[in-house]
């Protein structure tokens, strides 16, 4: 992604993702890092994607007559009664986390790490693009401390470069 971020630093996040996306279509998503939910609109569907942590969180409120999406549980609350899961909030009570998108209401789902939610026609899919696994594949080979120290830096570099006060919108 390296070498993707010297080609087009050039260009506002809102540019970068619509000039990749046209590029490689849904599988952009392999080129764009950071802290994000993108959502992409073509004619009656739409396709939203989490960041490889899920960091900015979206939620899915759906029963079998209604299906709402957010990114905020205010909103929905404001939209629908919620209702608390007590299996969840007794499990968040012991672990201090949800699981597998789990959330305190009923009905609600919060999305999952590096996730892609289609919508088309009456029909929803969500998979993951991304498994933290592949990591373990990538670099079979051992690398001495400098390869990676060096790698890093370039990593941190261009996040910072990225990031500087004149690029943010």
């Amino acid at each position: 992604r390296l070498a993707v971020y010297e080609q087009y630093k050039h260009l506002k996040q809102e540019e970068l993702i619509a000039e990749l996306y046209k590029k490689f279509q849904s599988d952009f998503i392999q080129y764009i890092k950071g802290i994000f939910t993108i959502i992409i609109f073509n004619n009656h569907t739409f396709q939203i994607f989490s960041d490889r942590h899920s960091i900015k969180k979206y939620f899915m409120y759906q029963t079998e007559k209604d299906f709402f999406i957010s990114n905020s549980l205010e909103l929905i609350a404001e939209n629908y009664t919620l209702k608390i899961d007590n299996e969840n909030a007794a499990l968040f009570s012991l672990t201090s986390h949800f699981f597998n998108g789990n959330t305190l209401f009923k009905n609600v789902q919060s999305c999952l790490p590096a996730q892609h939610l289609t919508f088309t026609e009456n029909s929803l899919h969500i998979l993951n693009y991304w498994n933290p696994r592949e990591i373990l594949h990538l670099y079979p080979a051992k690398k001495n401390r400098e390869y990676y120290a060096s790698n890093w830096s370039k990593f941190i570099a261009s996040y910072v470069d990225y990031i500087s006060p004149e690029n943010i919108s």
